[in-house]
């Protein structure tokens, strides 16, 4: 099961349906590797794209969020990468930190995203 990568910040129609080099537009299971050849070069049509508008436009600026916005999703591929299956072990940890009422709400907007990426694919 793939997580959608380009469900919470759609950039444009030309950056969303990236293919990378081993010709997956995302409708396949991708490994790590693949992923983050899909987020690479989708930080690279951004940066192409920001390049051609004007410095000081709210565009620009907007682009440049975009492309913090892909480069923390491929920071955080990085993490999957260095300690597969750590996610488990994170959830106990901030369990253990977060008072009850911060975990039900974490869990709650966990649930929530879980949800609304579900029904964006149509499983249910």
């Amino acid at each position: 099961m793939m997580k959608n990568i380009y469900s919470r910040v759609p950039v444009n129609k030309t950056a969303s349906l990236v293919i990378n080099q081993s010709g997956c537009t995302g409708a396949e299971t991708l490994t790590l590797e693949q992923e983050r050849e899909n987020l690479v070069s989708k930080v690279k049509l951004l940066q192409e794209h920001r390049s051609t508008v004007p410095k000081k436009s709210a565009r620009y600026k907007e682009l440049g969020a975009q492309m913090n916005i892909v480069n923390l999703q491929i920071n955080a591929l990085r993490a999957k990468k260095k300690c597969p299956g750590i996610e488990r072990y994170l959830l106990d940890v901030i369990q253990e930190e977060v008072t009850k009422f911060q975990w039900k709400r974490f869990m709650d907007k966990a649930a929530d995203r879980m949800r609304a990426d579900t029904n964006e694919r149509g499983w249910e």
